[in-house]
C-alpha cells in the first residue's frame, strides 16, 4: 500500500493506537496480557470490544482494495466525535494510546473521503456525499418475466399449508411492506413473536430477517413457507404439487425457468420481484438531495433524534435496516 495514501495513514493511526487489541482476535497481545491482574481485565475489554466492532474486515478490505463498510466508517466517526475511544482506563495504562488532534483529523478526513468515493454517483452535491445518510439512487437489474412470476408467487396463498397466507399477508405493499401488527398473524390464526420487517428496500440489506440469519432475499424467501406459525407448509413438494395444477402459473414458469418448478425457482422468482420494491425519490430522498420542504417539521425533529441517539452509526447509507 502506498504510504502516502490516506488509506495507509488512517490504518496506521488505528494500528498504532492499539485498536486491534480489543477489536480483532488476530492481534498479537503484549507480554503482560498473561499476568494474573491484567489478563481478566484485558479479556473483558476484548469481549466488549468484539461485541461492538470487529476491525479485521476493515483492515483486510483496505489491503485488498475492497469496498469499505459504511457501518465501520460511521462507528469510527462516532467515537472520534464523542471521545469514547480509546477508553480512559486503557489510556491510563497506555499513555501513547490517546489520539492527537492531527490523528483525529486524518481519520475524519479519511472517513469523509471514503464515504464520498462510495457515493460518487449520488445525485447530492459534493458536501452531502460525506454524510452518513444518503438517498437511494441505485436500482437492480432484473428479468421482467421472472419479476412477473415472482409477483404472482408473492401474493399466492398456496405457499401456505392451508392456502390462507401469502408473503403479502404480513408484508402488504399498500401498508409500507408490513402488517402494522406487534406480532404477525400466520396459519390458523397463530401470532408470531415478532413483527414483520418491511420488504421495501430490503434488497439493500446486507443480511435478511431481524436477526440476519438469511444471506439474501432468496434465502429469506425459503424460510416462512415452512415455519409452523407463519405459513406451515410441509415441504416444497406440497407447494409444487399445488402450483403445478395452475396452467397460467405453469406457463409463467415455462417462460422464466424452462418449466422448472422447484423450491429454488420459486424463491428466486420471489427475490427477483422483491428487488423491484425500492423507493428512490421518496420525500426523504428529496430532502437529502436539498429540498428542505420535502419533509415536515415533525419529521425533521425525528431525524434530529435519529442522529442525536447515533442511530445512523448502524442504519445509514442506502441501508436503513439491519446491518451486521
Amino acid at each position: 500500500m502506498d504510504k502516502s495514501s490516506l488509506d495507509y495513514q488512517a490504518m496506521k493511526v488505528l494500528s498504532d493506537k492499539g485498536c486491534a487489541y480489543c477489536h480483532t482476535n488476530e492481534s498479537e497481545m503484549p507480554f503482560y496480557s498473561e499476568w494474573p491482574i491484567a489478563k481478566p481485565l484485558m479479556n473483558a475489554d476484548i469481549q466488549t470490544g468484539m461485541k461492538h466492532f470487529e476491525i479485521t474486515q476493515l483492515f483486510n478490505g483496505i489491503q485488498n482494495n475492497e469496498p469499505v463498510s459504511e457501518v465501520a466508517l460511521a462507528r469510527i466517526e462516532k467515537v472520534l466525535y464523542d471521545g469514547s475511544m480509546p477508553p480512559k482506563l486503557y489510556q491510563s495504562m497506555h499513555w501513547s494510546a490517546g489520539i492527537s488532534n492531527e490523528e483525529k483529523h486524518t481519520l475524519l478526513k479519511w472517513i469523509r473521503q471514503t464515504r464520498a468515493n462510495i457515493h460518487q454517483d449520488s445525485p447530492v452535491d459534493d458536501s452531502r456525499r460525506e454524510g452518513t445518510l444518503q438517498p437511494i439512487y441505485t436500482q437492480f437489474e432484473v428479468n421482467e418475466d421472472r419479476v412477473k412470476l415472482g409477483k404472482a408467487l408473492y401474493h399466492d396463498t398456496r405457499l401456505s399449508g392451508d392456502d390462507t397466507v401469502s408473503c403479502a399477508t404480513c408484508h402488504g405493499l399498500d401498508t409500507g411492506g408490513v402488517d402494522n401488527l406487534v406480532g404477525s398473524v400466520g396459519i390458523h390464526g397463530q401470532v408470531g413473536g415478532i413483527n414483520a420487517p418491511t420488504v421495501f428496500n430490503s434488497a439493500y440489506n446486507k443480511l435478511q430477517f431481524w436477526d440476519g440469519r438469511a444471506n439474501d432475499l432468496q434465502d429469506q424467501a425459503g424460510g416462512p413457507p415452512f415455519n409452523p406459525i407463519e405459513m406451515g407448509s410441509e415441504g416444497w413438494q406440497q407447494i409444487i404439487d399445488k402450483l403445478s395444477r395452475d396452467p397460467e402459473l405453469v406457463a409463467k414458469f415455462n417462460k422464466s425457468y424452462n418449466g422448472e418448478i422447484t423450491g429454488d425457482t420459486i424463491t428466486h422468482a420471489i427475490a427477483e420481484f422483491e428487488k423491484t420494491l425500492v423507493t428512490p425519490n421518496s420525500r426523504f430522498d428529496q430532502y437529502l438531495t436539498g429540498n428542505s420542504d420535502a419533509i415536515d417539521d415533525h419529521e425533521k425533529y425525528g431525524l434530529t433524534l435519529f442522529k442525536q441517539y447515533s442511530c445512523d452509526t448502524c442504519h445509514k447509507g442506502r441501508e436503513y435496516t439491519l446491518l451486521i
